[in-house]
């Protein structure tokens, strides 16, 4: 999104409802699998 904005784009944004996951780290990563398979079953 900010290459967007320094190239002169405009960028709007809204609230949702939802906490999203942050993958920063590889326990991280496991989390987020775990999360995804139990959206599967």
């Amino acid at each position: 999104m900010l290459r967007f904005v320094e190239h002169g784009h405009g960028v709007q944004m809204l609230a949702v409802a939802d906490d999203g996951v942050a993958v920063d780290t590889p326990e991280d990563l496991v989390r987020a699998d775990a999360i995804l398979q139990s959206l599967r079953t």
